[in-house]
């Protein structure tokens, strides 16, 4: 999640994306494939405070690409 971050707003288009995440494993714990409690809320905390950062960032980094100028 942090790599993602370093992208600030140019990584917006992957919201959706993260929040389809958060909802499989979310969707993992009911069907008993991981534990709930404490390790599923740091999971699904760490994508939350991914997107709220993407969503309040103001940087679009250059992109950068192989090549040659």
């Amino acid at each position: 999640m942090k790599e993602l971050v370093k992208y600030g707003s140019a990584a917006k288009g992957a919201i959706p994306g993260l929040r389809e995440v958060i909802d499989q494993f979310n969707a993992e714990v009911k069907r008993g494939e991981f534990p709930g409690g404490a390790l599923n809320n740091m999971r699904v905390t760490s994508v939350q405070e991914a997107i709220k950062s993407i969503e309040a960032a103001t940087t679009h980094p250059e992109l950068r690409s192989i090549k040659p100028r």
